[in-house]
């Protein structure tokens, strides 16, 4: 999109506020708002400001310009995509979705996502106690679901299916397929909408994988495409697991309670491929995987027992390193960070990670 085209749009839909989002490399949705005035710095890629103690420079991605529908229409909100530069070094690539750009994912990806609701004034307390499927009077969240699709629709993305998860208080959404490249945005997208519309409902939308002593969450991967395709893709997945698992499984408590075998992970039957990662997995490293290029040794995969093997495995992984760069070290600083934090409240409360 021109700049001009840009800007016309801006003034088309009366928007005041621009939100400038990005991503950082936990997957955590981050933005900076500018007024309408104040745009021209961000078409010029002048825009910087300071993130996690480093000064970064904004590259906007003009096409992703999105209205958000809750907001009001006098006074419009809009939101752009965007990446994070060093401004002194451009070609370093600290940015998860700027590193997933290089790639082109053709297949077609479909993704069902559940996350939990619960009550604001008691932290942890499920909305209802419905199961599976379950409709209302035991279904408490249909109106939110309603109200998330179709939000969702008005801003372009399609939801094939929607309903009540298994455990208490568990949603579940399926999105309609999408090419690979789309995919990332889009599922960012649907967390921020799920968030913000529970909010609005006065609820707590979580996407923490590990509630009520129970693993219910996930977030499902569903590849189509020709069976050759398919069935390299599957062989790399497999091969790429004992390495790259906490990509997939990011947090200590995605290793409590979660059937530790290879097929409640990746399940192939020949027509497609369903990978099943935490709702905490950045969706950008996720599917960036998809392009390293490896020899395929479809073995049984031995999955970490725990955080701290799956964290060993990657820091000690040289495929991973040559292929993220600037990435790799950065997303095992946080995760070290993390261990390192788990392992202090452990031996200061006698945490046992539940």
């Amino acid at each position: 999109m021109e700049h001009m085209e840009f800007l016309e749009q801006l003034n088309t839909y009366s928007i005041k506020f621009l939100r400038l989002q990005f991503v950082d490399v936990a997957g955590n949705l981050k933005n900076v708002a500018v007024t309408s005035e104040n745009v021209g710095e961000v078409l010029k890629k002048e825009m910087t400001f300071i993130h996690n103690g480093e000064k970064v420079l904004f590259e906007p991605d003009l096409e992703s310009l999105t209205v958000l529908p809750w907001r009001p229409r006098e006074g419009a909100v809009g939101r752009i995509y965007g990446n994070l530069l060093l401004p002194n070094d451009e070609q370093k690539i600290i940015c998860p979705r700027k590193f997933f750009t290089r790639f082109n994912l053709p297949l077609e990806v479909a993704v069902e996502f559940s996350f939990y609701l619960q009550e604001k004034v008691q932290e942890k307390t499920p909305v209802d106690h419905a199961g599976l499927w379950d409709v209302s009077p035991l279904d408490l969240g249909e109106n939110l679901r309603r109200d998330v699709v179709l939000t969702l629709e008005k801003m372009g993305i399609g939801v094939k299916y929607s309903g009540h998860g298994a455990h208490p208080g568990e949603q579940v959404l399926g999105l309609k397929p999408v090419k690979g490249n789309k995919l990332p945005d889009i599922l960012t997208t649907a967390k921020f909408v799920v968030r913000t519309i529970a909010e609005r409902h006065g609820l707590n939308a979580s996407f923490f994988p590990y509630h009520h002593k129970k693993p219910g969450l996930s977030v499902k991967y569903t590849f189509l495409g020709e069976k050759e395709e398919t069935e390299k893709l599957y062989q790399k997945i497999v091969t790429l697991l004992p390495e790259a698992e906490i990509i997939f499984r990011p947090l200590i408590n995605d290793y409590y309670g979660y059937p530790q075998k290879p097929e409640n992970f990746i399940f192939y039957d020949g027509d497609h491929i369903v990978l099943t990662v935490s709702p905490k997995a950045n969706p950008y490293l996720v599917l960036s995987l998809l392009a390293i290029e490896t020899n395929v040794n479809a073995q049984n995969p031995v999955l970490a027992a725990d955080f701290g093997q799956a964290l060993r495995r990657f820091s000690e992984s040289t495929k991973l390193r040559e292929f993220f760069g600037e990435l790799f070290w950065r997303y095992l600083k946080i995760k070290q960070k993390s261990y390192f934090d788990f392992w202090s409240r452990v031996h200061e409360e006698g945490d046992n990670g539940d």
